[in-house]
């Protein structure tokens, strides 16, 4: 992965040409399998491949205890496809791991940005068609009427919550969306990006019974981000069902809560069901921060004694 070039030209190249993606694997382990050690997952975001875990991988590892105690894995995938679809395969890739391989301690997710996104639906259930019927509205019943004939759109929007999701750990996350992705050359941008034919048609499928949006065009991933996107704001009223963590950046500027990381305002990253909460003074790549990587080790490390504690109290008595 590391040696296939530049980030950026990376980056750029999967954001546009969707339909071309192609990898071996959408896992990527960073070691061999360990059944002894918890997976760690890093899931980024728009515009970034797995490179970008690079130097919170090694941050993590300098520490022993997470050396002998977590594995690391990154999961990549084609960034301008539609956040729904890239959760639907996080969701697929995990279902194989755990299929495959040994996973007895559970997994813990870390998601950037809209890697987070895709991350919050991997401990989140749809609710049946609780999140088709707030994306669609009063559409909605002829949609899931239409959806036998459309399998991929099914898939992305009913989905139960990965058991198996420990812990996710969310890094300026725009839960609520950013108007960065209205602003500027977004939309130019999104006009550029070639979703593959089976997108199309699924939503080709649905298209000519849903009246309160227009799906002449698939929404690509940055129109995802806004904060009028249907899904994004359905699935924010989704719990969250497993403990979370927030890591946000305010820039180095200490006008929290009226901060923003310059993508990610505060009050859309912000979730008031994190079990805790740090604001690191750096922009939107505030996870290579320091003090953000360290934040990863108290909670991965905090994780471990809780583990530990829960299995005591599960042992049976005088043992």
């Amino acid at each position: 992965t590391f040696r296939r070039g530049n980030p950026l030209i990376l980056s750029l190249r999967w954001l546009f040409p969707v339909d071309r993606f192609t990898y071996p694997t959408s896992l990527i382990f960073m070691q061999p399998f360990d059944p002894d050690r918890i997976p760690v997952i890093l899931v980024h975001g728009l515009l970034s491949t797995p490179q970008m875990g690079g130097e919170v991988v090694n941050g993590l590892q300098a520490d022993p205890a997470i050396r002998k105690n977590f594995q690391f894995w990154a999961f990549f995938y084609p960034t301008g496809q539609p956040i729904p679809v890239s959760a639907l395969d996080l969701r697929q890739a995990l279902n194989s791991a755990e299929s495959r391989y040994r996973i007895d301690r559970g997994m813990v997710l870390v998601g950037h940005s809209m890697g987070g996104i895709i991350s919050r639906a991997q401990a989140s259930s749809s609710g049946g068609n609780a999140l088709i019927n707030e994306i669609f509205e009063k559409d909605a019943p002829r949609v899931v009427a239409r959806l036998p004939r459309a399998p991929l759109l099914r898939d992305t929007l009913i989905f139960e919550r990965d058991k198996n999701v420990r812990r996710v750990v969310f890094v300026c996350v725009p839960h609520q969306g950013s108007d960065m992705a209205l602003a500027g050359p977004a939309g130019f941008f999104a006009s550029l990006i070639r979703l593959p034919n089976n997108i199309v048609g699924a939503v080709a499928e649905v298209s000519d019974v849903v009246t309160t949006m227009d799906l002449r065009r698939p929404p690509t991933s940055i129109a995802g981000l806004s904060p009028r996107s249907p899904f994004l704001r359905a699935l924010n009223k989704r719990p969250i069902e497993a403990p979370h963590h927030t890591i946000l950046g305010d820039r180095g500027r200490g006008d929290s809560p009226n901060s923003s990381d310059g993508v990610v305002p505060y009050s859309s990253a912000h979730l008031a069901t994190a079990e805790s909460q740090i604001i690191v003074p750096a922009g939107h790549g505030a996870f290579r921060h320091p003090m953000a990587i360290a934040e990863m080790r108290r909670i991965l490390l905090e994780d471990l004694v809780n583990a530990g504690k829960a299995a005591a109290a599960r042992a049976p008595a005088g043992r």
